[in-house]
């Protein structure tokens, strides 16, 4: 088997009825039988169950899998168990609310034959939609082969997003990751340990549209989502940061890790901002698990005490002032 179309699922069986007849549909065009569709449900109580059933018995000329936890293990546990069940060289691992646009799996298979052997991990270029309003894309690449050290850095950090990512299953397996189980950041992490000495197949075409709310609606899904008393956009800034500057731990060269702080550095005003606009209400002890999170990347720079410091404690009518303004400005 060439390829596996790794689906972790849960509770989302609306949209995974869409994406899978969409992937069926891509499937039934290629005359290829070596990719398979694999679904891991993580003991979804809506109708997961029976569309993927209905589906297995209206595609009997496709190779699916689907199974079924005995009780929720949580993100990473469901992605490596989706790993494990799929038998290709190579695992694609795909959001259960993500969309591929047309021909992408043929896109994909095709490169992968292209390159076949020469990378251990593969990035799948992707488009941000919000609102049903395409951005500007995040990366302009070149479909080619590059070296594990630069791959963090040539991407932008964007692998964060798992369903641009394809593993060499023979190279996820021979990881440990016990240690990554309850990070909610397994293939982010499973993949600097794989490109530490590896290499990377970047596929440039943007075969994947990640749909978005807006940053008012995002926000407001993750509101009771709060790891170690932070908000959960903050947390996962922080954690991403810590992520790039630890890099040099795993070979990464110096300037790789220099090079991707100070990409995360540009983003720490405007995760503050975006915080405090959102967020209706937060108390004095979040305020102080943000000052600390803050503080454990950036407590030796200048700029913590000098700006982060001042505006995780202003008020949010000092943030609600500052964009009146910029509205008013801009018009």
């Amino acid at each position: 088997m060439k390829l596996s179309l790794a689906i972790p699922t849960y509770n989302r069986g609306a949209t995974l009825d869409i994406q899978l007849h969409d992937l069926c549909s891509q499937l039934s065009k290629l005359n290829r039988n070596d990719i398979e569709i694999v679904i891991q449900d993580n003991c979804s109580p809506d109708s997961t169950s029976d569309i993927c059933k209905v589906l297995i018995e209206n595609f009997p000329q496709l190779k699916i899998k689907y199974s079924q936890n005995e009780k929720n293990l949580g993100f990473d546990s469901n992605v490596d168990l989706s790993i494990q069940n799929s038998v290709g060289k190579y695992v694609w691992v795909i959001s259960d609310d993500d969309h591929l646009c047309e021909g992408a799996v043929q896109t994909v298979i095709f490169e992968l034959d292209r390159f076949e052997g020469q990378f251990q991990f593969a990035f799948v270029n992707y488009k941000i939609s919000i609102d049903n309003v395409d951005s500007p894309l995040k990366c302009n690449l070149e479909t080619k082969i590059i070296s594990g050290e630069n791959f963090f850095s040539t991407t932008k950090l964007s692998s964060s997003f798992i369903t641009s990512c394809i593993f060499e299953k023979k190279s996820w397996m021979s990881l440990d990751r016990l240690p990554y189980i309850g990070s909610m950041w397994i293939h982010v992490l499973a993949t600097r340990e794989v490109l530490a000495k590896g290499k990377a197949l970047i596929i440039a075409t943007p075969l994947i549209i990640m749909n978005k709310p807006s940053l008012e609606e995002s926000r407001k899904e993750k509101e009771s989502s709060k790891p170690d008393g932070i908000e959960f956009y903050t947390y996962a800034h922080i954690t991403i940061t810590q992520f790039c500057q630890g890099l040099g731990l795993y070979g990464y060269p110096t300037l790789e890790v220099k090079s991707l702080d100070s990409l995360c550095r540009k983003e720490d005003v405007n995760q503050i901002i975006n915080y405090k606009l959102t967020t209706k209400t937060y108390s004095i002890g979040e305020c102080c698990k943000t000052l600390i999170a803050y503080h454990s990347i950036r407590g030796n720079e200048f700029g913590f005490y000098l700006l982060l410091a001042p505006l995780i404690i202003a008020p949010r009518s000092f943030f609600k002032l500052l964009r009146w303004v910029k509205n008013v400005c801009g018009k």
